[in-house]
């Protein structure tokens, strides 16, 4: 085999034939490992790489025009008070204390009063005492009172997150509509909501109750739909009524019908006429003298 520097025959399967070849090989092979001097100091060092000119990254920092950056070398301890140099170490206690010492008594100082406040904690269901910072113990009957008083607390917030989260799903969108037993324009979220309010809700479910009582036929009858088939006008007195009045008021619109549910009579558009509250009530479960005539609609 030939040496790799002088061309020399080698023996044993060598790749030189002496030691000085195999110095000078690696020497021009890898010229940048050599020593060289700072730019800026004039020390001898052993480059790391290629590009490197200056022994440490101080002399760098002073060639590249930049402030010279000094680590600090001395701090105060937080428990004696005294100063001290950078100890060995990765912990952070190597730069806040000045000793282990120190360090110790500090800590162990932090636990003793974070005990001592924490004993004084009590569960607000049982009374019994806590070692953490929570207003309930680890018991299954105080987690089910702390969750119902979170509820109490935030009801209107979570019934309110809930109704938005079931209408995205939803997809439903507001609508307005009219009510079926006061005739007044109202906005909802949902298609089956007929009534402006709970009273008027009540009042249409007594009506249609009323009429299964006694097996009738059951029909929708809108209030603003009567009043404008006739004329606005009580059927039994003739006055002049007006919707926005509510039933209280003698001279409120109403339903009344023809052949009372009690004989016989079926609440749909044919039966009903339109009346003032005073003349339904006076009329009550019986027919007019004079007779009354069916309605054509």
């Amino acid at each position: 085999m030939e040496c790799l520097y002088c061309g020399k025959d080698t023996y044993d399967r060598r790749k030189y034939c002496s030691a000085k070849c195999g110095y000078e090989y690696r020497t021009s092979k890898k010229s940048w490992k050599r020593l060289k001097e700072c730019v800026i100091c004039g020390e001898q060092f052993f480059p790391r790489n290629p590009k490197q000119r200056c022994c440490s990254s101080k002399c760098s920092h002073i060639k590249g025009g930049k402030t010279v950056w000094l680590p600090k070398t001395h701090f105060v301890c937080l428990y004696c008070g005294k100063l001290f140099e950078h100890r060995r170490g990765k912990d952070k206690d190597c730069l806040l204390y000045c000793s282990r010492d120190c360090a110790f008594r500090d800590t162990k100082v932090k636990i003793v009063d974070y005990r001592d406040v924490r004993s004084t904690q009590r569960c607000e269901n049982c009374g019994e005492v806590i070692k953490y910072n929570y207003r309930f113990c680890n018991r299954p009957e105080c987690q089910k009172a702390g969750k119902r008083k979170w509820w109490n607390e935030k009801k209107e917030e979570n019934l309110k997150w809930q109704r938005e989260r079931y209408r995205k799903q939803e997809g439903l969108e507001l609508l307005t509509r009219e009510c079926l037993v006061c005739g007044e324009p109202f906005k909802t979220w949902y298609q089956s909501k007929e009534c402006c309010s709970p009273k008027c809700g009540k009042r249409r479910g007594k009506q249609q109750r009323r009429a299964r009582e006694y097996n009738q036929f059951v029909e929708i009858v809108d209030l603003r739909k009567v009043f404008f088939r006739d004329k606005g006008r009580c059927q039994i007195c003739g006055k002049r009524l007006n919707l926005k009045r509510t039933s209280p008021h003698p001279l409120s619109a109403v339903r009344d019908h023809i052949v009372p549910l009690s004989k016989g009579g079926e609440h749909s558009y044919k039966n009903i006429q339109l009346a003032c509250f005073i003349c339904n009530s006076r009329k009550g479960e019986r027919r007019l003298e004079g007779g009354e005539q069916l309605r054509i609609f």
